[in-house]
């Protein structure tokens, strides 16, 4: 389980975090086309604009997460997984026979650093200057030593720096400085995916055997105006209804696998567990049949000894964020005690069991 005080830093300050990006860049008259197909995703960017999409294979299935960049003429594709050498024999097979198009691997000699939390606009001003303020979310911008990127996966602030490997070092100490400064630290991947993960933000670490966007709730990346390689296995999902994942929570531990029932009738499976600090609960993801997955039911999730925890279905947003409070027009780090945060806002708790 992540340490407490790295999720307490997602979520009430600054967290810092660095590792090597996954990705291509599409250069060239037929960048555009190539991204298409690779894409399943309406793809009408202007310079500097983001879209999030998929990468499928033939049944429909993600294989990564993906946001697709328009950096001047060029397509840039950052994706979660796939490692990169996985990416790259994806693409070049998809691409094989395109003209008019390079691919360039954006991991070679580069860095990405993720600060992710409240006041991480507030620590990249700091360190880049104050214009990145006012950087849209999903949107790109030029800095001296690479591109950053205003994303975020965690319902906080969040910030994507893709930089140079040879200015990467002295950035990091910088930020860390800032974020320092912020009483904020560097977190590890276990607490960003749980932040993720209570956040309801879509992760290709945690995909259920055999599912699609369909059931995933990601039906709103897929462009149906158009093909692309799945379309028509995602046409049967939509014409059958079936199992849609759902959240739910609960006071006690959940395992993967224990089924989900309904007045004794089984109606799902938990697909993915863990304890959210923030909430104090634990959080549950699980396939539900279409017809009795609503909000407010209550459901029994029965272990393998046949004991069961009562489990009630919620529609996400699960958190009141640090970041729908704070205000980078008119707040400080140094005046935050005049933000006024709700009840879910206010740090992480730890379970009744610890």
């Amino acid at each position: 389980m992540p340490e407490a005080d790295e999720v307490s830093a997602i979520r009430t300050r600054v967290g810092l975090h660095r590792g090597t990006p996954v990705g291509v860049a599409l250069r060239g008259e037929g960048a555009r086309e190539a991204a298409l197909r690779l894409c399943p995703s309406r793809l009408f960017l202007r310079d500097a604009m983001i879209r999030e999409s998929l990468l499928l294979d033939e049944a429909g299935r993600p294989l990564a997460d993906v946001l697709v960049a328009a950096d001047d003429e060029d397509y840039l594709l950052l994706a979660e997984g796939l490692d990169a050498a996985g990416l790259r024999a994806v693409v070049d097979a998809r691409l094989e026979g395109s003209r008019d198009v390079s691919v360039e691997d954006l991991g070679a000699g580069r860095a990405m650093i993720s600060l992710d939390g409240p006041w991480a606009w507030s620590a990249v001003a700091a360190v880049l200057g104050p214009d990145l303020v006012a950087l849209p979310y999903l949107n790109l911008f030029r800095v001296d030593a690479g591109l950053c990127l205003r994303v975020g996966k965690t319902g906080e602030f969040g910030y994507q720096l893709l930089v140079d490997e040879g200015a990467a070092e002295g950035l990091y100490g910088a930020l860390e400085d800032a974020v320092a400064g912020h009483e904020g630290r560097a977190v590890g991947d276990q607490a960003r995916a749980l932040c993720r993960f209570e956040g309801w933000f879509f992760d290709p670490a945690h995909i259920p055997t055999g599912v699609t966007p369909i059931e995933l709730g990601l039906g709103w990346r897929l462009d149906l105006e158009r093909d692309w390689l799945g379309r028509a296995a995602i046409e049967e999902r939509l014409a059958a209804p079936g199992r849609r994942l759902r959240c739910l929570l609960a006071p006690r531990p959940i395992t993967m696998g224990e089924p989900v029932r309904l007045r004794g009738e089984e109606v799902g499976v938990v697909v993915r567990a863990a304890y959210s600090w923030t909430r104090g609960e634990h959080v549950i993801a699980a396939l539900i049949d279409e017809p009795v997955g609503h909000g407010g039911v209550d459901f029994e999730v029965e272990d393998a000894a046949g004991a069961t925890t009562r489990a009630r279905l919620v529609a996400p947003p699960l958190l009141d964020n640090h970041s729908l409070h704070v205000d980078p027009r008119r707040h400080t780090f140094t005046a935050r005690d005049e933000v006024a945060l709700g009840p879910l806002a206010r740090g992480p708790r730890a379970p009744e069991a610890a």
